[in-house]
């Protein structure tokens, strides 16, 4: 089973969030036999979270990673995917001169399309979504997140309890 790990581009994980995510993240691992999490590599968040899951992947070995992107013109691009051996490695050590956008440059249209296809092949999500900063629910980050509810996808969301 893959799980797939979202946040806002410009949120960061406070201590709280980060104890969640941490449970999680060994609740879907023991529980849903999660062996691979997938991420989204063109935002800040992303960083943090690969952070704190590989510090939680020490303890199990054969658990996969895999990041995608997409390039300008919306090609999805899986970069290289590799087992974590040490919780100081970003994602940026994975991608061998592979292009894709620069954290700084942003396109929603095709983002969207990403998530769509990163959610449509995997089991699981686990989001940092809050609903009371994202009122009106048309950044990148709200349309996965009702896009995976939407394909029944078992949601966790560690904004909340």
């Amino acid at each position: 089973m893959k799980c797939y790990i979202r946040g806002h581009r410009f949120a960061t994980l406070n201590i709280t969030q980060i104890k969640r995510l941490e449970k999680y993240v060994k609740k879907v691992i023991k529980e849903y036999n999660v062996n691979e999490f997938v991420f989204h590599h063109i935002y800040k968040l992303s960083n943090q979270i690969f952070q704190v899951v590989s510090k939680v992947l020490q303890d199990y070995p054969n658990i996969k990673t895999t990041f995608f992107s997409n390039d300008k013109d919306c090609k999805i691009v899986k970069l290289k995917s590799q087992k974590v051996k040490s919780n100081n490695k970003s994602p940026d050590m994975f991608v061998d001169k592979i292009k894709y956008f620069e954290v700084n440059y942003h396109y929603p249209k095709c983002d969207i399309l990403l998530n769509y296809h990163i959610i449509d092949n995997v089991n699981i999500c686990i989001f940092l979504f809050d609903h009371k900063i994202i009122k009106n629910r048309a950044g990148v980050t709200a349309h996965a997140y009702d896009y995976a509810l939407k394909k029944k996808k078992i949601v966790f969301n560690i904004a909340y309890k």
